[in-house]
């Protein structure tokens, strides 16, 4: 898959508001989860459609060794300035409140929910890569 063909799969899926789910969505930090998850920064967040759509980053994919059936992982990596300075924090299981910061935006493409955004630190994708649960790809 070429990169204008993932960034074209990935605006579809912001079209129709997909992309970024209520589970990574800052603007749901009054609903409370299960499990620990991240949420886009506000910034991250209402630049989101435009940063995308603007193709201005190198995206790096990853294979994932627990889904190996999966399209893989989707690193984001800005190329010069992003529109927004913090992409993300963590949220703990069960609290309202985020705490702090995460440096990338990660895409999943899972088989219900299709391609989905969310926050991550790029020091934990590095430690994925070098336990070998991630698996470099390539970069676009």
């Amino acid at each position: 898959m070429t990169k204008a063909e993932i960034i074209s799969q990935w605006s579809a899926a912001l079209d129709s508001g997909s992309f970024l789910t209520a589970k990574h969505d800052a603007a749901s930090l009054s609903i409370t989860f299960k499990k620990f998850r991240t949420v886009l920064s506000p910034e991250a967040s209402s630049s989101l459609l435009s940063f995308i759509k603007s193709g201005s980053y190198a995206i790096r994919h990853y294979e994932d060794n627990n889904y190996p059936a999966g399209a893989g992982i989707f690193e984001i990596v800005p190329s010069g300035q992003t529109p927004f300075t913090v992409a993300g924090s963590g949220v703990q299981s069960g609290s309202l409140t985020p705490s702090g910061s995460y440096d990338r935006l990660v895409v999943v493409d899972g088989p219900q929910q299709g391609p989905h955004v969310y926050a991550e630190d790029s020091s934990r994708i590095t430690g994925s890569a070098n336990i070998g649960r991630w698996v470099f790809k390539s970069e676009l």
